[in-house]
Protein backbone atom coordinates (compact mmCIF):
# COMPACT_ATOMS: atom_id res chain seq x y z
CA UNK A 1 0.00 0.00 0.00
CA UNK A 2 1.37 3.08 -1.29
CA UNK A 3 2.13 5.87 1.83
CA UNK A 4 -0.22 9.24 1.61
CA UNK A 5 3.03 10.84 1.86
CA UNK A 6 5.40 8.87 4.10
CA UNK A 7 3.12 8.70 6.89
CA UNK A 8 2.09 5.20 7.08
CA UNK A 9 0.05 5.80 10.35
CA UNK A 10 -2.20 8.36 9.13
CA UNK A 11 -2.89 6.15 6.17
CA UNK A 12 -4.27 3.29 9.20
CA UNK A 13 -6.47 6.56 10.85
CA UNK A 14 -8.13 7.69 7.71
CA UNK A 15 -9.01 3.47 6.52
CA UNK A 16 -10.00 3.40 10.28
CA UNK A 17 -12.88 5.97 9.79
CA UNK A 18 -13.72 5.21 6.40
CA UNK A 19 -14.57 1.32 7.81
CA UNK A 20 -16.43 3.41 10.72
CA UNK A 21 -18.54 5.36 7.99
CA UNK A 22 -19.26 1.91 6.70
CA UNK A 23 -19.94 0.78 9.86
CA UNK A 24 -23.07 3.62 10.20
CA UNK A 25 -24.42 2.05 6.89
CA UNK A 26 -24.47 -1.31 8.42
CA UNK A 27 -26.27 -0.21 11.77
CA UNK A 28 -28.94 1.45 9.36
CA UNK A 29 -29.66 -1.31 7.26
CA UNK A 30 -29.87 -3.33 10.85
CA UNK A 31 -32.63 -0.96 12.00
CA UNK A 32 -34.41 -0.40 8.52
CA UNK A 33 -34.08 -4.08 8.28
CA UNK A 34 -36.68 -4.30 11.97
CA UNK A 35 -38.70 -0.81 11.07
CA UNK A 36 -39.44 -0.45 7.29
CA UNK A 37 -38.97 2.98 6.22
CA UNK A 38 -42.42 3.06 5.14
CA UNK A 39 -43.48 2.24 8.46
CA UNK A 40 -40.92 4.05 10.54
CA UNK A 41 -43.53 7.30 11.15
CA UNK A 42 -46.08 4.85 12.62
CA UNK A 43 -43.83 3.12 14.79
CA UNK A 44 -42.54 6.40 16.07
CA UNK A 45 -46.29 7.85 17.14
CA UNK A 46 -46.47 3.99 18.57
CA UNK A 47 -43.42 4.37 20.82
CA UNK A 48 -44.04 8.09 21.43
CA UNK A 49 -43.94 6.91 24.95
CA UNK A 50 -40.50 5.27 25.32
CA UNK A 51 -39.23 8.14 23.06
CA UNK A 52 -40.11 11.10 25.06
CA UNK A 53 -38.82 9.16 28.14
CA UNK A 54 -35.36 8.83 26.52
CA UNK A 55 -35.70 12.70 25.78
CA UNK A 56 -36.54 13.01 29.36
CA UNK A 57 -33.79 11.52 30.93
CA UNK A 58 -31.24 12.90 28.49
CA UNK A 59 -30.37 9.83 26.68
CA UNK A 60 -31.64 11.17 23.27
CA UNK A 61 -30.86 15.12 22.76
CA UNK A 62 -33.55 17.96 21.52
CA UNK A 63 -31.58 17.90 17.87
CA UNK A 64 -31.90 13.90 18.12
CA UNK A 65 -35.69 14.34 18.93
CA UNK A 66 -36.47 16.28 16.25
CA UNK A 67 -35.43 13.94 13.69
CA UNK A 68 -38.32 11.33 15.03
CA UNK A 69 -41.12 13.90 14.63
CA UNK A 70 -42.75 14.28 12.76
CA UNK A 71 -41.20 13.00 9.50
CA UNK A 72 -38.22 10.81 10.76
CA UNK A 73 -35.97 9.66 8.46
CA UNK A 74 -33.32 6.90 8.95
CA UNK A 75 -30.77 8.20 6.59
CA UNK A 76 -30.30 11.25 8.69
CA UNK A 77 -30.13 9.24 12.01
CA UNK A 78 -26.09 9.44 13.50
CA UNK A 79 -24.83 6.60 15.10
CA UNK A 80 -25.48 7.32 18.77
CA UNK A 81 -29.41 7.98 17.78
CA UNK A 82 -29.23 4.59 15.52
CA UNK A 83 -27.68 2.56 18.38
CA UNK A 84 -30.22 4.07 21.24
CA UNK A 85 -33.41 3.20 18.92
CA UNK A 86 -31.78 -0.44 18.31
CA UNK A 87 -31.25 -0.85 22.01
CA UNK A 88 -34.64 0.54 23.10
CA UNK A 89 -37.36 -0.32 20.11
CA UNK A 90 -36.05 -2.86 17.99
CA UNK A 91 -37.05 -6.37 20.32
CA UNK A 92 -34.02 -6.25 21.40
CA UNK A 93 -33.62 -6.62 25.26
CA UNK A 94 -32.45 -3.27 26.56
CA UNK A 95 -31.21 -4.27 29.96
CA UNK A 96 -28.69 -6.56 28.32
CA UNK A 97 -25.70 -6.25 30.24
CA UNK A 98 -23.52 -6.09 27.19
CA UNK A 99 -25.07 -2.47 26.61
CA UNK A 100 -22.75 -0.75 29.38
CA UNK A 101 -20.00 -3.12 28.44
CA UNK A 102 -17.12 -0.12 27.50
CA UNK A 103 -14.27 -3.01 26.75
CA UNK A 104 -14.45 -5.09 23.77
CA UNK A 105 -12.43 -7.91 25.05
CA UNK A 106 -15.17 -8.78 27.84
CA UNK A 107 -17.79 -9.21 24.95
CA UNK A 108 -17.94 -12.55 23.86
CA UNK A 109 -21.42 -13.54 22.58
CA UNK A 110 -22.09 -13.06 18.91
CA UNK A 111 -26.00 -11.75 19.17
CA UNK A 112 -26.72 -8.41 17.25
CA UNK A 113 -26.28 -6.42 20.23
CA UNK A 114 -23.16 -7.44 20.58
CA UNK A 115 -21.95 -6.82 17.55
CA UNK A 116 -23.52 -3.16 17.63
CA UNK A 117 -22.20 -2.80 21.36
CA UNK A 118 -18.40 -3.74 19.66
CA UNK A 119 -18.94 -1.19 17.06
CA UNK A 120 -20.56 1.42 18.94
CA UNK A 121 -17.24 1.22 21.21
CA UNK A 122 -15.00 1.04 18.82
CA UNK A 123 -16.36 4.63 17.18
CA UNK A 124 -16.03 6.02 20.14
CA UNK A 125 -12.45 4.87 20.44
CA UNK A 126 -11.36 6.98 17.45
CA UNK A 127 -13.60 9.71 18.54
CA UNK A 128 -10.73 9.97 21.53
CA UNK A 129 -8.33 10.13 19.75
CA UNK A 130 -6.47 13.24 20.01
CA UNK A 131 -4.34 12.87 16.74
CA UNK A 132 -4.93 11.26 13.29
CA UNK A 133 -2.41 8.58 13.72
CA UNK A 134 -2.84 4.66 14.60
CA UNK A 135 0.13 2.47 15.06
CA UNK A 136 0.25 -1.09 12.63
CA UNK A 137 -0.23 -2.84 15.90
CA UNK A 138 -3.34 -1.17 17.05
CA UNK A 139 -4.80 -1.01 14.07
CA UNK A 140 -4.77 -4.49 13.25
CA UNK A 141 -6.98 -5.18 16.78
CA UNK A 142 -9.21 -3.07 15.94
CA UNK A 143 -9.80 -3.61 12.19
CA UNK A 144 -10.11 -7.01 12.73
CA UNK A 145 -12.76 -6.49 15.65
CA UNK A 146 -15.00 -4.14 13.61
CA UNK A 147 -14.77 -6.09 10.61
CA UNK A 148 -16.17 -9.26 12.81
CA UNK A 149 -18.58 -7.11 13.98
CA UNK A 150 -19.98 -5.49 10.39
CA UNK A 151 -19.96 -9.00 8.65
CA UNK A 152 -21.76 -10.75 11.33
CA UNK A 153 -24.74 -7.93 11.54
CA UNK A 154 -24.80 -7.27 7.70
CA UNK A 155 -25.14 -10.81 7.36
CA UNK A 156 -28.31 -11.03 9.92
CA UNK A 157 -30.00 -8.02 8.26
CA UNK A 158 -29.28 -9.21 4.19
CA UNK A 159 -26.62 -7.35 3.41
CA UNK A 160 -23.56 -9.97 1.92
CA UNK A 161 -21.34 -7.43 0.25
CA UNK A 162 -19.92 -6.08 3.64
CA UNK A 163 -16.78 -8.12 3.16
CA UNK A 164 -16.10 -6.88 -0.24
CA UNK A 165 -16.66 -3.21 0.87
CA UNK A 166 -13.89 -3.98 3.69
CA UNK A 167 -11.04 -5.32 1.39
CA UNK A 168 -11.93 -2.70 -1.06
CA UNK A 169 -11.36 -0.15 2.09
CA UNK A 170 -7.98 -1.77 3.60
CA UNK A 171 -6.63 -2.46 0.01
CA UNK A 172 -7.34 0.93 -1.52
CA UNK A 173 -3.71 2.98 -2.63
CA UNK A 174 -4.21 6.28 -1.31
CA UNK A 175 -1.60 8.43 -3.12
CA UNK A 176 -2.27 12.24 -2.34
CA UNK A 177 -2.05 14.32 0.12
CA UNK A 178 -5.30 16.56 0.16
CA UNK A 179 -5.93 20.60 1.54
CA UNK A 180 -8.19 18.86 3.86
CA UNK A 181 -5.61 16.64 5.11
CA UNK A 182 -2.90 19.05 5.65
CA UNK A 183 -5.46 21.36 7.24
CA UNK A 184 -6.45 18.53 9.37
CA UNK A 185 -2.30 18.24 10.42
CA UNK A 186 -2.48 21.76 10.83
CA UNK A 187 -5.18 21.98 12.93
CA UNK A 188 -4.32 18.60 15.45
CA UNK A 189 -1.19 19.73 16.65
CA UNK A 190 -2.56 23.26 17.07
CA UNK A 191 -5.66 21.85 19.18
CA UNK A 192 -3.14 19.77 21.19
CA UNK A 193 -0.84 22.43 21.78
CA UNK A 194 -4.34 24.79 22.89
CA UNK A 195 -5.73 22.00 25.17
CA UNK A 196 -2.25 20.73 26.98
CA UNK A 197 -2.54 25.16 27.65
CA UNK A 198 -5.97 24.64 29.19
CA UNK A 199 -5.39 21.46 31.26
CA UNK A 200 -2.63 23.41 33.08
CA UNK A 201 -4.90 26.51 33.54
CA UNK A 202 -7.44 24.16 35.06
CA UNK A 203 -4.33 22.89 37.65
CA UNK A 204 -3.00 26.30 38.70
CA UNK A 205 -4.76 27.85 41.83
CA UNK A 206 -6.09 31.20 40.06
CA UNK A 207 -8.48 28.86 37.72
CA UNK A 208 -10.27 27.43 40.68
CA UNK A 209 -10.76 30.80 42.22
CA UNK A 210 -12.17 32.02 38.66
CA UNK A 211 -16.22 32.85 38.95
CA UNK A 212 -16.29 31.67 35.48
CA UNK A 213 -15.44 28.42 35.68
CA UNK A 214 -18.36 27.36 38.11
CA UNK A 215 -20.54 24.71 36.42
CA UNK A 216 -17.66 24.11 33.64
CA UNK A 217 -17.88 20.18 32.33
CA UNK A 218 -14.58 18.89 31.89
CA UNK A 219 -15.69 15.76 30.30
CA UNK A 220 -16.34 18.33 27.22
CA UNK A 221 -12.63 18.54 27.30
CA UNK A 222 -11.79 14.99 26.64
CA UNK A 223 -14.91 15.12 23.93
CA UNK A 224 -13.25 18.35 22.01
CA UNK A 225 -10.11 16.15 21.73
CA UNK A 226 -12.00 14.76 18.78
CA UNK A 227 -12.23 18.29 16.78
CA UNK A 228 -8.98 17.79 14.94
CA UNK A 229 -11.22 14.54 13.12
CA UNK A 230 -13.07 15.04 9.20
CA UNK A 231 -16.29 12.92 9.22
CA UNK A 232 -14.57 11.53 6.23
CA UNK A 233 -17.94 10.43 4.64
CA UNK A 234 -18.80 10.23 0.44
CA UNK A 235 -16.70 13.77 0.23
CA UNK A 236 -13.94 11.91 1.72
CA UNK A 237 -14.09 9.30 -0.49
CA UNK A 238 -14.15 11.24 -3.89
CA UNK A 239 -10.74 12.65 -2.51
CA UNK A 240 -9.42 9.94 -1.66
CA UNK A 241 -10.43 8.31 -5.74
CA UNK A 242 -8.41 11.20 -7.17
CA UNK A 243 -4.77 11.12 -7.92
CA UNK A 244 -2.02 13.59 -8.91
CA UNK A 245 1.49 13.76 -8.42
CA UNK A 246 3.06 14.65 -5.49
CA UNK A 247 5.93 17.50 -5.08
CA UNK A 248 9.07 16.44 -3.53
CA UNK A 249 9.23 19.75 -2.32
CA UNK A 250 5.88 20.36 -0.49
CA UNK A 251 6.85 16.49 0.67
CA UNK A 252 10.12 17.74 2.47
CA UNK A 253 8.64 21.08 3.69
CA UNK A 254 5.93 19.03 5.37
CA UNK A 255 8.69 16.92 7.36
CA UNK A 256 10.35 19.73 8.39
CA UNK A 257 6.55 21.44 10.29
CA UNK A 258 5.85 18.05 11.50
CA UNK A 259 9.65 18.35 12.81
CA UNK A 260 9.22 21.68 14.15
CA UNK A 261 5.77 21.25 15.25
CA UNK A 262 7.22 17.95 17.59
CA UNK A 263 9.78 19.96 18.82
CA UNK A 264 7.66 22.74 20.15
CA UNK A 265 5.82 20.18 21.74
CA UNK A 266 8.32 19.14 23.47
CA UNK A 267 9.62 22.67 24.73
CA UNK A 268 6.22 23.19 25.92
CA UNK A 269 5.99 20.21 28.05
CA UNK A 270 9.47 21.33 29.76
CA UNK A 271 8.58 24.80 30.12
CA UNK A 272 5.23 24.29 32.24
CA UNK A 273 5.39 25.95 35.65
CA UNK A 274 2.48 26.95 38.22
CA UNK A 275 3.80 30.39 39.44
CA UNK A 276 2.01 33.47 38.38
CA UNK A 277 4.18 34.78 36.62
CA UNK A 278 4.42 31.57 34.20
CA UNK A 279 0.73 32.04 34.48
CA UNK A 280 0.57 35.51 33.32
CA UNK A 281 3.04 34.19 30.16
CA UNK A 282 0.71 31.14 29.63
CA UNK A 283 -2.68 33.67 29.39
CA UNK A 284 -0.27 35.44 26.69
CA UNK A 285 -0.13 32.30 25.25
CA UNK A 286 -3.28 31.31 25.04
CA UNK A 287 -4.19 34.66 23.39
CA UNK A 288 -1.52 33.88 21.00
CA UNK A 289 -3.34 30.63 20.50
CA UNK A 290 -6.95 32.06 20.18
CA UNK A 291 -5.78 34.19 17.55
CA UNK A 292 -4.06 31.22 15.44
CA UNK A 293 -7.29 28.97 16.09
CA UNK A 294 -9.12 32.26 14.33
CA UNK A 295 -6.50 31.79 11.30
CA UNK A 296 -7.70 28.29 11.11
CA UNK A 297 -11.15 28.56 11.06
CA UNK A 298 -10.42 30.95 8.21
CA UNK A 299 -8.80 28.22 6.44
CA UNK A 300 -11.10 25.54 7.40
CA UNK A 301 -14.05 28.20 5.90
CA UNK A 302 -12.17 27.89 2.17
CA UNK A 303 -13.82 24.75 2.35
CA UNK A 304 -17.67 24.83 3.35
CA UNK A 305 -18.36 21.09 3.30
CA UNK A 306 -15.27 20.44 5.51
CA UNK A 307 -16.71 22.88 8.09
CA UNK A 308 -19.96 21.26 8.05
CA UNK A 309 -18.29 17.56 8.45
CA UNK A 310 -16.13 19.35 11.28
CA UNK A 311 -19.42 20.62 12.96
CA UNK A 312 -21.10 17.29 12.88
CA UNK A 313 -18.30 16.18 14.53
CA UNK A 314 -18.18 18.63 17.30
CA UNK A 315 -22.02 18.18 17.62
CA UNK A 316 -21.35 14.09 17.53
CA UNK A 317 -18.85 14.73 20.60
CA UNK A 318 -20.93 16.75 22.48
CA UNK A 319 -23.88 14.03 22.21
CA UNK A 320 -21.63 11.47 23.20
CA UNK A 321 -20.87 13.28 26.18
CA UNK A 322 -24.57 14.04 26.52
CA UNK A 323 -25.17 10.15 26.23
CA UNK A 324 -22.61 9.75 29.36
CA UNK A 325 -24.31 11.86 31.81
CA UNK A 326 -27.80 10.51 30.77
CA UNK A 327 -26.07 6.67 31.43
CA UNK A 328 -24.67 8.00 35.14
CA UNK A 329 -28.35 9.41 35.70
CA UNK A 330 -29.82 6.20 34.85
CA UNK A 331 -27.62 4.40 36.94
CA UNK A 332 -28.13 6.36 40.24
CA UNK A 333 -31.85 5.90 39.66
CA UNK A 334 -31.59 2.42 39.72
CA UNK A 335 -29.64 2.76 42.74
CA UNK A 336 -32.30 4.96 44.21
CA UNK A 337 -34.81 1.92 43.32
CA UNK A 338 -32.87 -0.50 45.02
CA UNK A 339 -32.48 1.28 47.68
CA UNK A 340 -36.57 1.86 47.88
CA UNK A 341 -36.42 -1.99 47.29
CA UNK A 342 -34.21 -2.06 50.61
CA UNK A 343 -37.00 0.13 52.69
CA UNK A 344 -40.36 -1.52 51.65
CA UNK A 345 -38.20 -5.33 52.77
CA UNK A 346 -36.89 -3.68 55.99
CA UNK A 347 -41.13 -2.58 56.52
CA UNK A 348 -41.88 -5.88 55.65
CA UNK A 349 -39.52 -7.37 58.35
CA UNK A 350 -41.08 -4.56 60.67
CA UNK A 351 -44.60 -5.77 60.26
CA UNK A 352 -43.89 -9.62 60.50
CA UNK A 353 -41.92 -8.90 63.72
CA UNK A 354 -45.32 -6.85 65.30
CA UNK A 355 -47.12 -10.24 64.26
CA UNK A 356 -45.12 -11.95 65.59
CA UNK A 357 -45.79 -10.14 69.26
CA UNK A 358 -49.36 -10.16 68.30
CA UNK A 359 -49.09 -13.90 68.14
CA UNK A 360 -47.03 -14.00 71.33
CA UNK A 361 -49.65 -11.49 73.40
CA UNK A 362 -52.42 -14.05 72.10
CA UNK A 363 -50.60 -17.18 73.62
CA UNK A 364 -50.09 -15.15 77.00
CA UNK A 365 -54.18 -14.94 77.21
CA UNK A 366 -54.55 -18.23 76.10
CA UNK A 367 -51.94 -19.24 79.35
CA UNK A 368 -54.72 -17.16 81.43
CA UNK A 369 -57.41 -19.23 79.76
CA UNK A 370 -55.91 -22.51 80.11
CA UNK A 371 -54.64 -21.97 84.00
CA UNK A 372 -58.66 -21.36 84.96
CA UNK A 373 -59.69 -24.77 84.74
CA UNK A 374 -57.73 -28.29 86.27
CA UNK A 375 -59.42 -30.59 84.84
CA UNK A 376 -58.92 -29.29 81.20
CA UNK A 377 -55.52 -28.53 81.56
CA UNK A 378 -54.00 -31.36 79.57
CA UNK A 379 -56.18 -30.96 76.81
CA UNK A 380 -55.16 -27.60 77.37
CA UNK A 381 -51.25 -28.43 77.56
CA UNK A 382 -51.79 -30.37 74.70
CA UNK A 383 -53.19 -27.72 72.50
CA UNK A 384 -49.99 -25.09 73.98
CA UNK A 385 -47.85 -27.61 72.85
CA UNK A 386 -48.91 -27.16 69.56
CA UNK A 387 -49.13 -23.61 69.82
CA UNK A 388 -45.15 -23.59 70.73
CA UNK A 389 -44.70 -26.11 67.64
CA UNK A 390 -46.38 -23.23 65.52
CA UNK A 391 -44.71 -20.82 67.35
CA UNK A 392 -41.04 -21.94 66.85
CA UNK A 393 -42.22 -22.99 63.14
CA UNK A 394 -43.11 -19.19 63.00
CA UNK A 395 -39.60 -18.17 64.60
CA UNK A 396 -37.66 -20.25 62.33
CA UNK A 397 -39.66 -18.83 59.56
CA UNK A 398 -38.36 -15.15 61.19
CA UNK A 399 -35.05 -16.63 61.18
CA UNK A 400 -34.90 -17.84 57.47
CA UNK A 401 -36.62 -14.34 56.38
CA UNK A 402 -33.87 -12.75 58.30
CA UNK A 403 -31.08 -14.65 56.42
CA UNK A 404 -32.71 -13.82 53.89
CA UNK A 405 -32.95 -10.10 54.47
CA UNK A 406 -29.05 -10.32 55.09
CA UNK A 407 -28.79 -12.41 51.54
CA UNK A 408 -30.22 -9.36 50.19
CA UNK A 409 -27.93 -6.66 51.56
CA UNK A 410 -24.91 -8.41 51.09
CA UNK A 411 -26.55 -8.72 47.46
CA UNK A 412 -26.57 -5.04 47.64
CA UNK A 413 -23.61 -4.35 48.54
CA UNK A 414 -22.37 -6.49 45.66
CA UNK A 415 -24.33 -4.38 43.20
CA UNK A 416 -22.88 -1.23 44.50
CA UNK A 417 -19.47 -2.57 43.65
CA UNK A 418 -20.29 -4.74 40.60
CA UNK A 419 -22.40 -1.70 38.83
CA UNK A 420 -22.12 -4.19 35.50
CA UNK A 421 -23.87 -6.95 37.49
CA UNK A 422 -27.07 -5.11 38.30
CA UNK A 423 -29.60 -6.14 36.40
CA UNK A 424 -29.23 -10.00 37.71
CA UNK A 425 -28.67 -8.56 41.51
CA UNK A 426 -32.00 -6.90 40.87
CA UNK A 427 -34.09 -9.80 39.45
CA UNK A 428 -32.55 -12.03 42.89
CA UNK A 429 -33.56 -9.33 45.00
CA UNK A 430 -37.22 -9.74 43.51
CA UNK A 431 -37.21 -13.14 43.86
CA UNK A 432 -36.03 -12.96 47.35
CA UNK A 433 -39.62 -10.00 47.47
CA UNK A 434 -41.43 -12.87 46.14
CA UNK A 435 -40.02 -16.03 48.53
CA UNK A 436 -40.52 -13.52 51.02
CA UNK A 437 -43.97 -12.29 50.22
CA UNK A 438 -44.59 -16.03 50.10
CA UNK A 439 -43.35 -16.31 53.56
CA UNK A 440 -45.23 -13.84 55.35
CA UNK A 441 -48.22 -15.22 53.45
CA UNK A 442 -47.23 -18.78 55.51
CA UNK A 443 -47.02 -16.70 58.57
CA UNK A 444 -50.77 -15.23 57.94
CA UNK A 445 -51.88 -18.81 57.88
CA UNK A 446 -50.17 -20.01 60.99
CA UNK A 447 -51.02 -16.94 62.98
CA UNK A 448 -55.07 -17.87 61.22
CA UNK A 449 -55.18 -21.68 62.58
CA UNK A 450 -53.30 -19.82 66.00
CA UNK A 451 -56.70 -17.67 66.28
CA UNK A 452 -58.97 -21.04 65.10
CA UNK A 453 -56.89 -22.78 67.98
CA UNK A 454 -57.09 -20.02 70.74
CA UNK A 455 -61.14 -19.83 69.77
CA UNK A 456 -61.23 -23.73 70.28
CA UNK A 457 -59.92 -23.08 73.71
CA UNK A 458 -62.29 -20.59 74.34
CA UNK A 459 -65.09 -22.94 73.81
CA UNK A 460 -63.39 -25.22 76.17
CA UNK A 461 -63.43 -22.40 78.72
CA UNK A 462 -66.82 -21.64 77.92
CA UNK A 463 -68.11 -25.43 78.20
CA UNK A 464 -66.28 -25.86 81.56
CA UNK A 465 -67.75 -22.68 83.32
CA UNK A 466 -71.48 -24.28 82.07
CA UNK A 467 -70.27 -27.29 83.22
CA UNK A 468 -69.28 -26.23 86.70
CA UNK A 469 -72.06 -23.91 86.76
CA UNK A 470 -74.39 -26.93 86.27
CA UNK A 471 -72.42 -28.69 89.03
CA UNK A 472 -73.09 -25.88 91.26
CA UNK A 473 -76.53 -25.77 90.75
CA UNK A 474 -76.79 -29.82 91.32
CA UNK A 475 -74.90 -29.24 94.39
CA UNK A 476 -77.70 -26.55 95.45
CA UNK A 477 -80.71 -28.89 94.80
CA UNK A 478 -79.38 -31.67 96.86
CA UNK A 479 -78.75 -29.46 99.64
CA UNK A 480 -82.60 -28.39 99.58
CA UNK A 481 -83.48 -31.73 99.43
Amino acid sequence: MASLDGNQNEIHYIRLYMLIMEARKVLRAKFDSIIKPPDLTNTMMRVHGTIDKLKKYRIISNEQYKLLNPNPNSEKFDTTLLVCLLQNICNLNPRDKVWSEKDNTYIKGNTDQDNIQRIRNLRNKMQHKNVASIEQHEFDIIWNDLEKAMVNLGRSCGLHDVQNTIDIIKTRILEIVTPEMKNLREYAIRFLKQYQEETMDRLSPDFFENDDTDGMDYDSYDHQDFDCSIDYDEYDHQDVDCSIDNDENEHQDSDRSIDYDENEHQDLDRSIDYDENEHQDLDRSIKNDENEHQDSDRSINNDGNENQDLDRSIDNDENEHQDLDRTIDYDENEHQDLNRSIDYDENEHQALDRSIDYDENEHQDSDRSINNDGNEHQDLDRSIDNDENEHQDLDRSIDYDENEHQDLNRSIDYDENEHQALDRSIDNDENEHQDLDRSIDNDEIEHQDLDRSIDYDENEHQYLDRSIDYDENEYCDDGDE
